[in-house]
This record gives structure tokens, C-alpha cells and sequence, in this order.
């Protein structure tokens, strides 16, 4: 894996712009505004990648997926999805709560694409203590991983959602900020169906 590069991105940009001054060509305009936003999102990762070992607080597990799912409701009931959440009420931990709940979203995310052609659509968490560390299954009952791609969807710039707005940076973002508290993060049989389970492993404390 590598880290975004925005010294790569930014002569891209500048020569597809220069090309389309040139020829007026609409792919290279579709083209061009699918690398801004890539560029975007590399100075959004590496801002947060940069504040990760900072404000660190202890928050209750259960709240912080609260928090996000009740953010996430108008979605969710909309589309009748069901959530299932199995999260011990007083599990504590000590880590970026903004992270946090950027792994929790990006997941979802990635949860609600997959789903989406589902006639009945589920997304379960399940959150547990294990050998004092934080261990969290996040599943959906969705279009499922393949063997073969299970380590290169972590993978900066991998992704299978591009129609659905996908741009490949979602699970990278994750495994970097989970790697870099010494945690981990796999993709697993799923739980549910012929679905995804994404297992992360989280240290209680530093």
C-alpha cells in the first residue's frame, strides 16, 4: 500500500486542464473533474492522517455507533434498512472519537452500496472485549468480497463502486488510522447471508 501523493496528482490535473483549453473534449472535462476530486480527497485523508495520534478522549462504544446510525436515519429508513447492533453498554475506549466514527460512516457506506439491490437489506454490528482489546464485526447481507480481493480492497485507489461514487480511498483511510494504533482490520466470512464482515481490532488504550 502507499499513501495518497499529492505531488502526483497535481501535474495530472494541470496537464488534462491544459488538454482541455486545446480541444474542448468533454471526456477529458469528466476526466478532469474525477481527479479534482480525487486531489480533494487525498488533502481531506491527509489532514486527518496528520491530527490521528491527536485528541484523544475516552467515549462509550455504544454511544459513538449511536451517534452515526442516528445521523445516517432518514437513509436507512427510507430504504427499510434493518440494523442490528449487539454492543456491550459499557465498553470504553481510548482513541480519536472523529476517527472513530470516520471508520464506523466509511463502512456503513460501503454497507449501504452493496445493499442496495437487496430485497431485504441488513447491516450488523456486533461489538465485544477481547484480551483487552475492542473487537468489532460489521456485516451486510450485500453483494459479498471475493477471496481474491480481500486485501486488495484496502488498497489506495481499489475500488468496485465507482458508479456509486466509490473513489478508493474509504478502506485505505481505515486500515492507515487502524495500523497506526497497532490495531488490525480483515475481511472475514461474513455473518449474514452470502454477504461482507468486515473484523477490526481495537487496543482499550494506547
Amino acid at each position: 500500500n502507499r499513501r495518497p501523493n499529492l505531488e502526483d496528482e497535481y501535474p495530472k490535473i494541470e496537464s488534462l486542464f491544459t488538454l482541455y483549453e486545446e480541444n474542448g473534449d468533454d471526456k477529458v472535462l469528466i476526466q478532469l473533474g474525477h481527479e479534482i476530486h480525487r486531489f480533494l480527497v487525498d488533502i481531506d485523508f491527509m489532514s486527518k492522517y496528520t491530527r490521528s495520534d491527536s485528541n484523544w478522549e475516552e467515549f462509550n462504544i455504544k454511544h459513538a455507533f449511536d451517534s452515526v446510525f442516528h445521523g445516517y436515519a432518514p437513509i436507512l429508513q427510507r430504504d427499510n434498512i434493518e440494523v442490528i447492533q449487539d454492543i456491550q453498554n459499557n465498553l470504553i475506549i481510548d482513541y480519536n472519537i472523529v476517527l472513530f466514527e470516520d471508520i464506523v460512516k466509511n463502512l456503513l457506506n460501503n454497507s449501504l452500496k452493496a445493499i442496495s439491490n437487496k430485497r431485504r437489506k441488513v447491516v450488523k454490528i456486533t461489538a465485544t472485549a477481547e484480551n483487552e482489546a475492542l473487537t468489532i464485526l460489521f456485516s451486510d447481507n450485500g453483494i459479498g468480497i471475493v477471496e481474491k480481493d480481500r486485501n486488495k480492497i484496502f488498497e489506495v485507489y481499489h475500488t468496485t463502486t465507482v458508479e456509486e461514487g466509490g473513489n478508493g480511498m474509504g478502506l485505505y483511510m481505515i486500515k492507515t488510522n487502524i495500523n497506526a494504533i497497532k490495531g488490525s482490520i480483515e475481511v472475514i466470512d461474513s455473518e449474514i447471508e452470502n454477504g461482507a464482515t468486515f473484523k477490526i481490532i481495537l487496543p482499550f488504550k494506547r
